[in-house]
């Protein structure tokens, strides 16, 4: 099963990573070219789907009452093992939230 983390903005792995063309490929620099944070602040400033170690997608956060909106922009369409990883890991970030996770995929 592949491995899928949701990185916060400024997450110390985007930050500290010195040569970042081989874990932000050219596709995700579009992303990030196109995100309104991105624009300004670079990959630091904007949310990573990380597939496998490598930037395969951004992610937006919306907090509510009782609940954590997770919108997820990949790269590329998500395999089913991907998302069963993502469905897990939106889990784990509502359980640390304290928030039911509702999960989008676009």
């Amino acid at each position: 099963m592949a491995s899928v983390r949701l990185l916060p903005e400024y997450d110390a792995y985007i930050m500290g990573f010195r040569e970042r063309d081989h874990l932000v490929p050219d596709e995700a620099r579009a992303q990030v070219a196109a995100h309104g944070r991105g624009k300004y602040e670079g990959p630091a400033g904007v949310r990573f789907l990380l597939i496998d170690g490598i930037a395969s997608g951004l992610w937006e956060r919306k907090k509510k009452p009782k609940q954590v909106e997770l919108r997820v922009s990949p790269m590329r369409p998500l395999h089913k093992g991907d998302r069963t990883a993502l469905a897990a890991e939106a889990e784990r970030i509502g359980a640390f939230l304290g928030r039911e996770p509702v999960l989008t995929v676009e």
